[in-house]
């Protein structure tokens, strides 16, 4: 994750950013940001799941153990919250693409 650190620093985001990037594939490694490390590598699940972004991953990572327990999400909601994320995915490239010129 050298990468994703140094672009956090080019773009001066808060430090605390820096240890929920790095330890999103792993977040009980994550010291002073648990939880936010938690919730970014779920939804990095999610949308590689949805095929919305991908590290090159073939398959889908699976979640680490008492990911769903750890961020008390019930597992039944997942249908409607992989639909709200379709539904904001959409509107955000629609405004992107609307705002450039061609």
């Amino acid at each position: 994750m050298d990468v994703a650190r140094e672009l956090l620093e080019l773009w001066r985001l808060p430090p605390a950013l820096h240890e929920v990037v790095s330890c999103h594939h792993m977040p009980h490694r994550a010291k002073r940001f648990p939880q936010e490390a938690m919730v970014v590598h779920v939804a990095d699940l999610i949308v590689n799941a949805m095929e919305l972004g991908t590290f090159g991953e073939i398959n889908v990572p699976a979640a680490v153990p008492g990911a769903w327990e750890f961020l008390e999400i019930d597992v039944n909601v997942l249908p409607l919250l992989i639909e709200q994320v379709d539904d904001e995915y959409e509107t955000a490239v629609n405004l992107m693409m609307g705002s450039m010129d061609f």
